[in-house]
C-alpha cells in the first residue's frame, strides 16, 4: 500500500499505555522462539485446541529471509543488474544483534537462497566468523567497495561504531543498500539506493 510501516509504528507508540512495538527483520532465530511456539501448537491439538495463530506467525517469519531475496533482487533490478553473478555483502551472521550466536539465524537460509540464486556472498559478522557457506571476510572496508548490494540483516551496535553509513557513502556510493533493521540513517545514504524493510 505504499505505507512506511516504521512510521506506522513511531505513531502507534505514541499511545500513552498497553502498547509494545514489534518491528519488521529479516526473521526471528535463536534456541527458543522458531522452536518452542510449535511444541505448545502440538500439546494444544493433542488437548483439541487450535491455535492457528502460531502456525500463521511461524509461516510469515520462515518467510522473511524469501522476502528480502525478492527486495535485493529489487533493489538490483533497478540498477540493471540480475542477482546472478551479483556481488552482495551480508552484515550480520548471528540471529540477534551483538552476540555471538549463529543457532536458527535466518541469515543462513538468506545466505543459502542468495547462493542458490548465483549471486557471489560475502559475509562480515565482528562477532563470528561463520559464513553459511559464503566468502568470509574481516576487511570491512574492501568488502563495502567491491560489491553490488549490501545487506544489513543484524543491527549490532558495532556497526556504528565503524561507521558503516559513512564508508558506505565514502567507498561504493553506486551500491544499492538492503536494510531490514531500519538501522540505517536514509538521508545520510541518499545517494544510494536505499531500500529498507517495511517502506515497500
Amino acid at each position: 500500500m505504499g505505507i512506511d510501516t516504521w512510521e506506522v509504528i513511531r505513531a502507534a507508540s505514541t499511545k500513552p499505555y498497553a502498547f509494545m512495538a514489534h518491528y519488521p527483520s529479516l526473521g526471528v532465530g535463536g534456541p527458543c522462539i522458531p522452536l518452542n511456539p510449535f511444541y505448545l501448537h502440538y500439546k494444544a491439538k493433542l488437548a483439541g485446541v487450535d491455535t492457528r495463530f502460531i502456525l500463521l506467525a511461524g509461516e510469515i517469519t520462515r518467510s522473511m529471509p524469501f522476502h528480502v531475496v525478492t527486495l535485493i533482487r529489487d533493489a538490483l533490478n533497478l540498477r540493471g543488474k540480475n542477482l546472478r553473478g551479483s556481488r552482495i555483502l551480508v552484515l550480520g551472521a548471528t540471529y540477534k544483534k551483538n552476540i555471538p550466536d549463529i543457532r536458527e539465524s535466518p541469515s543462513k537460509t538468506l545466505v543459502g537462497e542468495l547462493l542458490k540464486s548465483g549471486a557471489k556472498v560475502a559475509i562480515y559478522d565482528p562477532f563470528v566468523k561463520e559464513t553459511f557457506g559464503a566468502q568470509s571476510t574481516d576487511n570491512l572496508e574492501g568488502a563495502i567497495r567491491g560489491n553490488d548490494c549490501i545487506v544489513l540483516a543484524v543491527d549490532h551496535d558495532k556497526f556504528k561504531d565503524q561507521n558503516i553509513e559513512s564508508l558506505i557513502v565514502k567507498l561504493n556510493p553506486n551500491v544499492c543498500v538492503v536494510d531490514t533493521k531500519n538501522f540505517f540513517n536514509s538521508s545520510l545514504l541518499k545517494k544510494v539506493y536505499y531500500k529498507c524493510l517495511g517502506k515497500g
